[in-house]
């Protein structure tokens, strides 16, 4: 399941792609976040960290490429850090739900 609204899909995914990778010292763009938009998570993670400026970034901050460990970890603290990035937008956006209330569909 996932939220379409407006702009916010592009927003919210890639923000927490952006903060997954940063709580790891990888520094990642928005474009390695939305490179494997629409794939299965870990399928997802797995596509950010075959770039290689992702590859070389994981290998400078963990010595050695990212494992099936590691995607495993990256996976489990998607979701959590997904609803503590949203709280954060919807904190810096009080009217948020109102503003998308006629534009949320559920994928």
């Amino acid at each position: 399941m996932g939220w379409h609204c407006c702009g916010l899909r592009f927003i919210r995914p890639t923000a927490v792609f952006l903060r997954l990778f940063e709580d790891q010292n990888v520094k990642i763009t928005p474009e390695d976040a939305r490179s494997g938009m629409g794939l299965m998570k870990k399928d997802h993670l797995r596509t950010i960290l075959a770039r290689p400026q992702v590859a070389e970034a994981w290998i400078a901050a963990h010595g050695k490429p990212a494992s099936e460990d590691d995607i495993d970890t990256l996976f489990n603290n998607f979701v959590p850090l997904q609803i503590s990035v949203l709280k954060e937008f919807e904190n810096q956006f009080p009217d948020f739900w109102m503003w998308c209330r006629n534009c949320v569909t559920v994928i």
